[in-house]
């Protein structure tokens, strides 16, 4: 054995080398629990990482400060007053606090989910929370189970992923590929991904952000731009100093002056013509609108 391991399987089993229970080190290891199960979650993990650390007196006093502190008004309601060890608080914490999942409702769902409008990254995420939970729920807490189903599960996993793909032709391409682990599937499909992406994926896409973010409880600002009413006023000038900036000059740049400038307008109503009208903003529909949503967009986003 080296003598880091040496040192390390020291550390773990030595008793004089254990900590005392410190209440600046509980409180910002050890959140408040709000009943979100990832909250819970994140209370067992931490205290399964913090009673490792502390002498059998520190873990008493551990203990008395998640019951008194860190547990919701409702939790409070289901646990004990009193527990004599970690371990059966750790216990209790789980079976108690956390909702266990019915094996058969989430096969039922991985069965059926498919990508929809949703980016490949937000598919791939349920597939993974689904694998996950159908592994845990199936195995009941027994390790010999969690690892004799976890493959098994993921293959399938794997198997609803590539099937539940928008994209037919990416999903022929996943699911000839055969992947082992579902992580490189998902990661896979997304490099494979068609570059360009139709209104409905940028719009899913976007709306996945915002989501993601708010769930994250950060702010989302962000600055919309209609260009309709835009190009119906644009003056040539401005347009045209557009393109030269672009890097449209000399014959070109003139060829389009030459085709804006000097355009007339009248409306006739019930036979009636008006004065004609020269024009100095807009450009004919149909004509120059890509190049100008291209230029002026371009010139707009640059000001920014």
């Amino acid at each position: 054995m080296s003598s880091s391991d040496s040192d390390s399987s020291e550390t773990c089993s030595n008793p004089e080398l254990k900590m005392e229970f410190d209440l600046k080190t509980a409180c910002s290891l050890i959140p408040v629990m709000n009943n979100n199960e990832n909250s819970i979650k994140g209370i067992i993990d931490s205290i399964e990482m913090y009673l490792d650390m502390l002498s059998s007196s520190g873990q008493k006093l551990l203990i008395t400060f998640v019951l008194k502190s860190r547990l919701s008004q409702n939790a409070k309601l289901r646990m004990l007053p009193e527990y004599s060890s970690t371990k059966n608080l750790i216990k209790d914490l789980k079976n108690k606090l956390l909702v266990k999942k019915s094996p058969t409702a989430i096969q039922s769902r991985l069965q059926t989910v498919s990508q929809g409008y949703r980016t490949i990254e937000h598919f791939g995420t349920e597939i993974e929370n689904l694998f996950a939970d159908l592994t845990i729920a199936q195995a009941d807490g027994d390790a010999e189970k969690y690892e004799i189903l976890k493959p098994i599960n993921e293959r399938f996993a794997i198997q609803r992923f590539s099937d539940g793909l928008r994209n037919s032709r990416l999903s022929t391409i996943i699911a000839a590929r055969n992947y082992k682990h579902l992580n490189e599937a998902i990661q896979a499909a997304k490099d494979e991904e068609p570059c360009q992406l139709g209104t409905g994926t940028a719009l899913a896409q976007f709306t996945d952000y915002v989501n993601n973010r708010l769930n994250e409880g950060k702010f989302v600002a962000a600055i919309f731009i209609d260009y309709k009413k835009a190009f119906d006023t644009l003056e040539h000038d401005v347009l045209l100093q557009a393109m030269q900036e672009c890097g449209i000059r000399g014959p070109v740049n003139r060829w389009f002056k030459c085709y804006l400038e000097n355009r007339y307008l009248c409306t006739t109503i019930d036979g009636t013509t008006g004065d004609d009208v020269r024009v100095t903003l807009g450009v004919p529909t149909g004509s120059l609108n890509v190049l100008t949503r291209k230029v002026f967009g371009q010139d707009v986003c640059q000001g920014l």
